[in-house]
C-alpha cells in the first residue's frame, strides 16, 4: 500500500500539529515496512515552508519520498483545483492520504482519506483567531465532513464537537487513538532547576501549550 502523508506543519518552529503529525510518521515507519509512504511537505494552500524539504530529505530511501507539489504557493493553490486524475498523478497515486493540518482534500478515485481532527477553537471563540486561519480552518472541516473516510480526533470532547455540529457524519468512522507523549521518559529523578526550587507544591500552575490568548 502506498500511504500519502501531510508533512505540511512539521517544520523546526512546529507546535503541537506539528509534533503529532512528525511523531506519528516515526512511529509509523518501522511498524509498517511492507508499505511505502510519499510525504507532502507542501499540503493545501495555506501552509508553505520551503525548508521542510531539506529537513524531511536525509530519510528519503525506496520506501518513504517527499512529493513536490507545486513550486510556490500561488501554484499550490491551483493544484487543488485540477482534474482528479491530474492530481492523483503529481501525489503518486496513493492509496490512503492521511491529512494533518486542517486541510481535508477533495476526492480521489480509488483513494482513502483520513484527517485529523484536532480541537473547534476557532467555532467556540473566533475571536481568538485571525479571519484567514478561521476560514482555512473552518473549510477544512466542512470538506472532512463530507468527504472523509475516516477522522482521527485527538480527544474524546474534540469528537463530540465535531458530532454537534456535523450530526449526519457516522460516529463510528471517527476514532480518538490518544496521543502519547514526545518526550521520553526520565530514568530516576532529576534535580530540580534552580528557578523552580522556591515554588511549593499545589501553589502553581504549569502551562506548557503556545502562547496564545486561547491557551
Amino acid at each position: 500500500m502506498r500511504i500519502g502523508f501531510d508533512i505540511s506543519q512539521t517544520g523546526r518552529d512546529k507546535a503541537g500539529c506539528g509534533h503529532y503529525a512528525a511523531s506519528l510518521l516515526q512511529a509509523m515507519l518501522p511498524l509498517a515496512p511492507e508499505h511505502e509512504f510519499r510525504l507532502y511537505p507542501h499540503f493545501g494552500p495555506a501552509i508553505w515552508d520551503e525548508k521542510l524539504f531539506a529537513l524531511w530529505k536525509a530519510g528519503e530511501n525506496e520506501r518513504i519520498r517527499l512529493q513536490r507539489l507545486a513550486g510556490d504557493k500561488k501554484e499550490l493553490a491551483d493544484f487543488w483545483k485540477k482534474a482528479p486524475s491530474l492530481r492523483s498523478h503529481t501525489l503518486d497515486t496513493p492509496d490512503v492520504i492521511h491529512a494533518n493540518s486542517y486541510f481535508c482534500p477533495p476526492p480521489l478515485p480509488g483513494c482513502k482519506l483520513v484527517s485529523t481532527l484536532y480541537d473547534l477553537s476557532f467555532v467556540d471563540h473566533p475571536e481568538w483567531t485571525t479571519p484567514e486561519n478561521w476560514w482555512n480552518c473552518l473549510s477544512g472541516i466542512l470538506d472532512a465532513a463530507f468527504f472523509a473516510d475516516q477522522i482521527v480526533a485527538i480527544s474524546a470532547y474534540s469528537r463530540r464537537r465535531f458530532l454537534e455540529f456535523f450530526p449526519f457524519f457516522p460516529a463510528n468512522r471517527i476514532h480518538i487513538p490518544p496521543p502519547a507523549r514526545r518526550m521520553a521518559k526520565a530514568e530516576g529523578d532529576s534535580p530540580s532547576p534552580k528557578i523552580c526550587r522556591d515554588l511549593l507544591s499545589g501553589a502553581f500552575w504549569l502551562g506548557v501549550g503556545t502562547l496564545e490568548p486561547r491557551k
